[in-house]
């Protein structure tokens, strides 16, 4: 599991250190995807290619999963770090997730996800965690009846 938050920044070039328990984790090889929240996530090979065959398996003619595979696959790299922990951000997915220095790396249980400094900020302000408490509860506690 990716658990913790780090600060780290983009260098000139849009590269980003990985931290080293995140590297562990990983190996040398993953994938890089745009996020939902205009952020980007990493999966390890498995977990891409395990989500990747699930989307692909429905209806062409569904317009949602049509529409979810785009957002996916185009928006995904297979990166690999260098002797320094690096990866190197495309610009596409740098303007994407508008990472043009500092940066929030999150574990995310199964995948890591990359954040501008701001918007990760925003994000957690306490009165927009509080207005979703009452629906994650809910959600919790459906799952952990099962």
């Amino acid at each position: 599991m990716f658990v913790g938050e780090y600060y780290h920044s983009l260098d000139e070039k849009g590269r980003l250190i990985v931290p080293n328990n995140f590297r562990q984790l990983l190996g040398e090889t993953f994938y890089l995807t745009r996020g939902f929240e205009r952020c980007l996530n990493i999966y390890t090979i498995t977990d891409w290619n395990n989500f990747s065959e699930i989307i692909s398996s429905f209806s062409p003619t569904d317009d949602l999963m049509r529409r979810l595979c785009r957002f996916w696959f185009s928006g995904s790299v297979q990166v690999t770090t260098d002797k320094l922990g690096r990866i190197l951000i495309p610009s596409f997915l740098i303007d994407y997730a508008e990472l043009y220095k500092d940066v929030v790396i999150i574990g995310a249980g199964r995948h890591i996800e990359i954040w501008a400094k701001e918007r990760w900020e925003e994000f957690n302000k306490e009165e927009n965690i509080l207005e979703s408490m009452k629906e994650i509860n809910e959600k919790v506690s459906e799952l952990w009846k099962r």
